[in-house]
């Protein structure tokens, strides 16, 4: 079976810094006496469920359209549970309890709860997160060494009070100019699992030369 770890693109999806980017306008209707419907999107590459690619914050870095089909397919996925509250940083002392389980995972869901308040207090989910340290990210690069992908369920890997760390944060995990890049999937729907996914399948929009877009993620279970 398989089942959504992508929310659904909304006007009403939280985005980063509380800004509302998400536009869903019907252009043609029926009831109108149009010959169809049809609707406009506008969406922004970082609102809702979506990755960062590489070009994010890497000059050179692949774009989405850039990456093979293949690197979006994840076979031995973990789901990790770090719970956090409003604007905490995810470090090293976090992360070495999950080396073990991860060691040879190549995606890492992580977990920390704050999902909870997506839909009840968007204002706070979308400006409250929790993120990751710099050397939390670079803890992460360099313990989980299979990893291509890490998925959380909070909109951001930068915590919105700590921009700067979260900027650099986004960089160790990214960098990707002669080493691996690990992908970024945010604002990734993780409360219902009971357990790790058997598989991973992420389906980012892919626009000609983007640094991220939103995402279909599937996990079969």
């Amino acid at each position: 079976m398989y089942v959504f770890l992508s929310h659904v693109l909304a006007p009403e999806t939280p985005c980063f810094r509380n800004t509302r980017e998400v536009k869903i306008t019907r252009t043609r209707d029926l009831d109108a006496g149009a010959p169809v419907n049809n609707h406009r999107f506008e969406v922004g590459a970082h609102n809702g469920t979506h990755v960062d690619a590489p070009l994010h914050f890497v000059k050179d870095g692949r774009a989405v359209d850039a990456i093979e089909a293949g690197e979006w397919v994840f076979e031995r996925p973990v789901l990790v549970s770090v719970p956090k509250a409003d604007s905490e940083l995810i470090g090293p002392d976090d992360l070495a309890p999950l080396v073990a389980r991860c060691r040879d995972a190549d995606a890492v869901l992580l977990r920390t709860g704050f999902e909870r308040y997506r839909d009840v207090e968007p204002a706070r989910y979308a400006t409250k997160n929790p993120g990751f340290s710099v050397a939390g990210a670079r803890f992460f690069y360099e313990r989980f060494p299979a990893c291509r992908l890490l998925a959380m369920d909070f909109i951001s890997l930068g915590a919105v009070e700590h921009l700067d760390e979260g900027y650099a944060a986004h960089r160790e995990l990214l960098f990707g100019a002669g080493r691996r890049s690990v992908l970024i999937a945010e604002d990734v729907r993780l409360a219902h699992l009971t357990g790790p996914p058997r598989r991973i399948i992420v389906a980012p929009l892919r626009m000609a030369g983007s640094d991220g877009a939103p995402a279909t993620i599937f996990a079969e279970v």
